[in-house]
């Protein structure tokens, strides 16, 4: 078929059945006649299928008959990027060097473009210079590549995967079933949301804190639930993963990071300025541990307000710091 096609691209004029089969190898053997139409046809079907547009043509302007392809539908537009376009890929190129997962794949593309699309000269030496200098993926970043196209060929055919995971809370590592659902991207994580087949409930997995090979398992018949949505357990923090109504939480911050605060706002959201530069931040957490965890980080410079059972809750858990590490 790959022979047929490029026969067929190539040709000025349209191809006759005799001529293919005399000439393009794939169908010029010594078969019979009939065998190589037969042969013929067979791939004339799924290269339509394929997509490509084939067409029979009774005839053109020299009288002659034949198949073509109709270039003009088979080859994409030429892509063309504005300068302002050029600099976001320069800058997401040289971004890469960070060692995604899948930066690798991401560099491939960019050099395609670089070198078939209209960029300016001075972009496209940008591009060009921090695919060399750009440090290669570490082998860790490598294996989690694998990784991720094991579980994305899972999700795609709806086959349950068996993986080693490294639980943050325990510290501990355990063996999980999962049915995957999707997989999304947020905050420089790949996830894996699915239902965790020993513990009988959804849960989402940050793909970095796999451990080892992961296992792709024989079809198991799930199904992915009608009202699954996938950014609506992707890129939630800590303190939104527990159903439930929760409570709203408002956390004073210091004007050193009330202006990085004010500027992360999240939907739900709302942040509260005094002049003095220090700020009061609102929201709504389901689970007021990890919360308090995330406030934790700042140290002296943020103060839960209210509620009080919360604040007394933030309290408990520095005393438990300073008594584990006050030495």
């Amino acid at each position: 078929m790959l022979n047929l096609l490029t026969a067929l691209l190539s040709s000025r004029h349209p191809m006759a059945t005799a001529e293919i089969l005399a000439h393009v190898a794939g169908y010029s053997d010594d078969a019979s006649i009939p065998a190589r139409q037969k042969r013929l046809d067979r791939d004339k079907v799924a290269l339509r299928r394929l997509g490509v547009p084939l067409q029979f043509v009774p005839e053109d302007e020299y009288g002659r008959s034949g198949y073509r392809v109709a270039r003009e539908r088979f080859f994409l537009d030429e892509i063309r990027f504005s300068m302002e376009e050029g600099i976001v890929l320069a800058a997401l190129q040289r971004g890469l060097g960070e060692g995604d997962a899948l930066s690798d794949d991401l560099r491939s593309a960019l050099m395609k473009i670089a070198v078939d699309s209209p960029l300016s000269e001075a972009l496209r030496e940008s591009v060009s210079e921090q695919q060399v200098l750009d440090p290669r993926q570490s082998p860790a970043r490598k294996e989690e590549g694998r990784r991720l196209a094991v579980m994305a060929e899972a999700v795609a055919a709806l086959r349950p995967v068996r993986f080693s995971y490294y639980a943050l809370g325990t510290g501990e590592e355990r063996i999980r079933t999962v049915e995957p659902w999707g997989m999304g991207y947020a905050d420089g994580h790949w996830y894996l949301v699915g239902r965790d087949v020993d513990r009988q409930e959804e849960r989402v997995f940050r793909t970095d804190r796999v451990r080892g090979k992961v296992e792709l398992l024989p079809p198991g018949g799930y199904r992915v639930p009608r009202t699954f949505r996938l950014f609506a357990r992707v890129g939630r923090k800590p303190w939104e993963m527990k159903e439930g109504a929760g409570r709203m939480v408002r956390i004073r911050f210091v004007p050193e990071v009330a202006w990085m605060i004010a500027e992360n706002l999240r939907e739900g959201q709302t942040f509260a300025a005094d002049p003095d530069g220090s700020g009061v931040l609102t929201l709504r957490a389901t689970d007021p541990r990890a919360l308090v965890g995330w406030v934790a980080q700042f140290g002296p410079d943020a103060e839960i307000l209210s509620p009080p059972s919360l604040r007394s809750l933030l309290v408990a858990h520095l005393e438990a710091l300073v008594g584990r590490y006050g030495g």
